[in-house]
């Protein structure tokens, strides 16, 4: 449960209910509008309440910005489609409010396995994008990109992509080019970042982890555990260096001549 502050703007005299406990900002919405003896549904009412409802300091204050849109929208009849970056954040935040769940009401449990037991690699996009709307295993054309892709593959790994406009993305998904780098950000665009980020990768703490990218990127893992960064402290050339390396051919040693002869028989 979180606790919220909701304001009404457009109400006489800016009605004001502080303090409320509540599991969503969508429940501590409709829980001041029933205090406040309001006969119509707040979220119709007016999008800016559920914008003050949201905590600046939650993980996923975007994905339940666009959550509490969709309510609004889904009251006034009009229905869209759910996708790309915004599921991922979607998802993410419906996983982070189950375990929170769980942890309230199994406190002495064992936290819950990833349903995967393959290594998660996380590759950085790249500035060099195709000029159409495509997959984003296919928008990024980097060298390093590209290279680290067949890295993961090579190693049969699952895969997300860390993109610095979207955070974490599915290489499926359908993105369009943009132009948004993590170094051209400010230390607190690239902190909030991290932070939003973190949370979307919350569902694979305990995973082990490879982290293709540079330092910028690798902030959102800061206090995940099983965390490899094979390219850590490397300048570009030695990154691409390092990336060719891991998918260079594996050449098995010379055999003897008595591992030809058992082979022989």
């Amino acid at each position: 449960m979180q606790r919220f502050n909701v304001r009404f703007k457009d109400r006489p005299g800016s009605a004001e209910v502080q303090n409320i406990e509540a599991a969503t900002a969508a429940d501590a919405l409709h829980e001041a509008a029933r205090m406040l003896g309001m006969d119509t549904d707040p979220l119709t009412q007016t999008y800016t309440l559920a914008l003050e409802a949201i905590p600046a300091t939650d993980p996923h204050a975007k994905a339940r910005r666009e959550l509490a849109a969709c309510e609004r929208d889904r009251a006034r009849g009009i229905h869209r489609e759910i996708k790309g970056p915004e599921l991922a954040r979607r998802r993410a935040m419906i996983e982070a409010d189950k375990a929170a769940a769980r942890a309230r009401l199994e406190p002495d449990t064992e936290p819950t396995k990833p349903a995967s037991t393959r290594p998660l690699y996380l590759i950085a996009c790249s500035g060099s994008k195709l000029e159409t709307h495509a997959k984003a295993r296919d928008l990024y054309t980097g060298q390093a990109f590209r290279f680290a892709m067949a890295a993961a593959d090579r190693a049969g790994a699952d895969v997300m992509i860390l993109s610095a406009l979207h955070g974490l993305v599915d290489p499926d998904a359908w993105l369009s080019p943009y132009n948004v780098t993590l170094s051209d950000m400010t230390a607190t665009d690239r902190a909030e970042w991290a932070t939003r980020t973190a949370a979307e990768l919350e569902p694979h703490r305990g995973r082990d982890i490879v982290v293709l990218a540079g330092q910028h990127y690798a902030a959102a893992l800061e206090g995940f555990p099983n965390v490899t960064r094979p390219l850590a402290g490397l300048g570009i050339g030695q990154q691409l260096a390092a990336l060719k390396t891991m998918n260079a051919p594996r050449h098995e040693p010379p055999r003897t001549i008595g591992q030809l002869a058992l082979e022989l028989n």
